[in-house]
């Protein structure tokens, strides 16, 4: 191995626990913000309007998507290599809508969302988590690749359910589907047409699935962190699922007991959703940190089959 690729091989580690860092105090401002909502009632915008916490979210996940790049340099091929670069390509055009928005903070561009209604409307709703699945679920394909590409395969139980063995086969093309279709599919609903939003379950079911035969990958290698990461996030991404037959005008109506859009109940069920994926993140990335640290100087990539 040169010397380049071994330096760059150990600056990963750190590299990525900055964006873990990062990550970890926006799930931190998230639970700071529902204590506000329990105290002092919901904000009046909602928290994606909370620029300090969603800035520090989504530099976090830049910074570790940037720590799995250069972690899967050039190991990876076949599925996962497209899994990884429709990733990266998303995750890119994220960044450029990010630095559109921030153009128009600084008065220097137009409002390029100011046809989408006032904040609570559901075209504004379709943005606000097309812009978060736009990082979210890039950098889960990311760290499923890095996984991949870090520890060899774990060998199968005696048994295997065929679920599972499917949902591992066909684990790349899962997130590298749900990386490339999931934002699009809401931004093109929040800015053409809101029927789109009845083809989301292409992406969000994709991402769903990957992220349970990444769950099944890190039991497999006895991967406590990681596992848990992976539950976490695929628990918090289903119930997302169920808040989001109601949340975007249908199909089903929202249940009385939720209240209006901008109540407590509904404000405090979306920071959790948030801060649960959020957390997930930071096991996953952490674990993947850690073991990469116990591997620094001697890192071999494994052989592909």
């Amino acid at each position: 191995m040169s010397g380049h690729t071994r330096s760059r091989t150990g600056a990963v580690p750190a590299i990525a626990g900055i964006g873990v860092v990062a990550i970890a105090l926006g799930a931190l401002g998230i639970v700071w913000i529902a204590a506000q909502s329990v105290t002092d009632g919901p904000p009046a915008s909602p928290t994606g309007t909370h620029l300090p916490i969603w800035l520090a979210l989504r530099v976090g996940c830049v910074i570790v998507a940037a720590g799995a790049f250069l972690a899967i340099g050039r190991h990876e091929s076949g599925a996962w290599r497209v899994a990884v670069r429709g990733a990266s390509v998303v995750l890119a055009v994220s960044l450029l809508g990010d630095s559109i928005g921030a153009l128009h903070l600084a008065g220097l561009a137009p409002d390029a969302t100011a046809a989408l209604g006032s904040v609570d409307s559901v075209e504004r709703r379709l943005f606000r988590l097309a812009s978060i699945a736009a990082r979210a679920v890039p950098l889960l394909a990311l760290l499923a690749a890095w996984e991949h590409s870090a520890f060899p395969p774990a060998p199968a139980p005696p048994s295997p359910s065929r679920v599972s063995e499917l949902l591992l086969r066909f684990e790349p093309w899962l997130f590298a589907i749900g990386a490339c279709t999931l934002a699009s599919l809401l931004a093109a609903a929040a800015f053409i047409n809101r029927e789109i939003a009845w083809a989301l379950p292409l992406g969000a079911d994709t991402t769903l699935a990957g992220c349970a035969a990444a769950a099944i990958r890190a039991r497999r290698r006895g991967d406590r962190r990681g596992l848990v990461g992976w539950l976490m996030v695929s628990v918090s991404m289903g119930v997302g699922l169920l808040m989001g037959t109601y949340s975007f005008g249908g199909p089903l109506p929202t249940p009385s007991a939720l209240g209006p859009y901008q109540s407590l109940l509904r404000t405090l069920l979306r920071d959790a959703h948030v801060m649960t994926i959020a957390v997930g993140m930071v096991a996953i990335a952490a674990s993947l940190v850690f073991g990469e640290r116990g591997q620094s100087g001697h890192h071999h990539p494994r052989g592909r089959s």
